[in-house]
């Protein structure tokens, strides 16, 4: 085989982690490290091996859908596949169908899709093979609900990217901020709309990357 980079590597033992979960399985790797390729290599192999085998990649933003996850396929060497047996669509529009089979489904940033809207995707349709894919997922009841059908496979984090050399280092700086008691009242009420609106969204990510688009098309 080859010389495998610390990249290749991690790709590699993700979508082995995932095999030898019989295919069901949630991959959290760090923005960076290539999460799209493992998904991409997922289905564009099955599909290969098994040509009337539909997969769906379910995905938080229109780019990702048009542009992005068609490109990747190309790149990767899957785009016979991906032109006949892959639909990818964002999550808002996946949501909707019901009744529906199909060989398998890779879910981008599965943390945007576990709300109670989006979840009909998983309670409505069946699939044999799941693959989900996060960089974070921190609330503890979306971990619940979402390990009881693809279980916690595989882990790279953050610290450990560092440390290959695949990211970039980062620093944080809290910076505080005193608040008198007519700011500390508007600041939790504003905070307590914020939260409420972001949940109806789909979750903090999704929300921001939606606003980020919008503002930006502005």
């Amino acid at each position: 085989m080859e010389n495998l980079t610390p990249r290749d590597t991690i790709q590699l033992e993700a979508l082995n982690a995932w095999k030898d979960n019989n295919y069901m399985g949630t991959i959290n790797l760090p923005t960076g490290v290539g999460k799209t390729r493992v998904l991409v290599t997922a289905a564009g192999n099955d599909i290969r091996k098994n040509p009337d085998h539909k997969w769906i990649v379910v995905v938080p933003r229109e780019r990702l859908r048009d542009v992005e996850i068609p490109n990747e396929f190309k790149k990767w060497g899957y785009q016979k596949e991906f032109k006949s047996n892959v639909t990818v669509e964002c999550i808002q529009s996946a949501r909707e169908r019901s009744g529906e089979h199909w060989a398998g489904v890779c879910i981008d940033e599965v943390h945007n899709t576990i709300s109670p809207e989006n979840k009909k995707l998983y309670e409505n349709n069946t699939f044999d093979k799941i693959m989900a894919l996060s960089a974070t997922i921190e609330d503890e009841e979306k971990q619940e609900y979402l390990f009881e059908f693809a279980p916690l496979v595989y882990v790279k984090t953050v610290k450990e990217a560092l440390e290959l050399g695949l990211i970039s280092d980062y620093r944080i700086y809290n910076l505080a901020v005193n608040f008198n008691t007519e700011e500390l009242k508007a600041y939790n009420k504003n905070q307590m709309a914020y939260v409420m609106f972001q949940n109806k969204l789909g979750g903090r990510a999704f929300a921001f990357n939606n606003a980020s688009k919008y503002l930006k098309e502005k």
